[in-house]
């Protein structure tokens, strides 16, 4: 019941025999600057089991900057049961700092009976599309204060 990648190339989450699947991507901020906001993009399709009652159908998608708990929210565009090309730009509430992490986590609960639906995550994209300036700093190194006038 572990998410599994297909040699087919797409991510699979089917949490027969457990509560849940979990699967966690965690991404650096490489770019050079701070961003403000990811477009985050990828197919998912699913294979709906005929025989099963799932109390929320699909997957439930969040992120988090600190990857702690209470530091989740949903994103509710990626948070969804329809097929196709799910795209959200996600504006965060604070600047995802130059070499700091972002941290996105799938959730797809088991339904009653089995197999449970099969969700597949494939093509997937993640890029900063909206960036803030990186903090300024300056020192002051040459010439140096030699007293008197300023």
């Amino acid at each position: 019941a572990l998410a599994t990648y297909s040699t087919a190339g797409y991510l699979q989450t089917r949490p027969s025999g457990n509560a849940a699947t979990l699967l966690m991507a965690r991404f650096v901020n490489n770019t050079g600057t701070n961003a403000t906001v990811v477009r985050i993009s990828y197919d998912y399709t699913t294979n709906r089991a005929g025989l099963v009652a799932e109390e929320v159908r699909g997957q439930r998608v969040y992120y988090s900057l600190q990857g702690t708990a209470n530091s989740w929210s949903n994103i509710a565009a990626l948070s969804q049961t329809a097929q196709g090309r799910l795209s959200v730009d996600l504006a965060l509430p604070e600047l995802w700092m130059n070499g700091s992490t972002l941290y996105l986590l799938w959730a797809d609960d088991n339904g009653s009976g089995t197999p449970d639906d099969a969700n597949n995550i494939d093509n997937f994209y993640l890029a900063v599309i909206s960036g803030g300036a990186l903090p300024a700093s300056c020192t002051l190194t040459a010439p140096a204060h030699a007293g008197g006038a300023r």
